[in-house]
């Protein structure tokens, strides 16, 4: 089953992100509420989950929201509403987990769509994108560029980013286009062996008639 809703679900993330982070703004609790704490991941684990529709800024929401945009509809054309609902919740929790042990405090869909964006170097690895919106390049060669951004800034301990829950999701994201390049090829060869039998099939059928 490749849908499982008549909206996309992109588009139903994006949503539920800007509402998100509108009730953030409206009411300042509900963050805490929510929010990625380690010292209480193991008593309050959907923490994991929630944390990916909260944001810390304008900029911080606006950012994520536009690479989901721009990538979002891109990957989730192409492998199905299910498969791009386990990728962006899987790469999320795989992220803040990860980021759990070097921040006290995590919040942000940047571990998602570092997800995404992964799966993108390796599917569409020669896809034209605008580096900040200026410098043309393929996916592949942003994807090295993010990648070391993360990984320096993850030594350096560079802002109060989550350099290496970034890392963790684009990971997760790259491992799940390996998979899914995998189960495409044996889903390809099946169907071929399938049409094959099927012709073979209707040939002996053919020729039994002049028997």
């Amino acid at each position: 089953m490749k849908n499982f809703s008549p909206y996309p679900i992109t588009t139903i993330l994006l949503i539920a992100n800007i509402v998100s982070y509108i009730v953030q703004l409206l009411m300042p609790a509900y963050t805490n509420l929510f929010i990625l704490n380690s010292s209480l991941l193991l008593m309050q684990p959907w923490r994991l989950v929630t944390h990916m529709f909260l944001h810390g800024s304008p900029t911080h929401l606006l950012f994520n929201m536009l690479g989901l945009f721009f990538f979002g509809y891109l990957v989730e054309n192409k492998i199905g509403q299910v498969r791009f609902t386990l990728l962006y919740f899987i790469s999320g929790i795989i992220a803040g987990f990860m980021g759990s042990f070097f921040f006290e405090r995590a919040l942000g869909a940047s571990g998602a769509l570092m997800g995404i964006i992964g799966f993108v170097i390796l599917t569409f690895p020669k896809l034209q994108v605008l580096f900040f919106g200026i410098i043309p390049m393929p996916m592949w060669v942003a994807g090295i560029i993010f990648f070391l951004y993360d990984f320096f800034g993850a030594i350096a301990s560079v802002g109060n980013v989550g350099h290496e829950a970034h890392i963790a999701g684009l990971l997760v994201g790259l491992v799940y286009a390996y998979y899914y390049r995998v189960q495409e090829k044996k889903e390809t060869k099946r169907v071929r062996v399938n049409k094959e039998e099927i012709e073979v099939m209707d040939a002996s059928e053919y020729m039994k008639q002049f028997r």
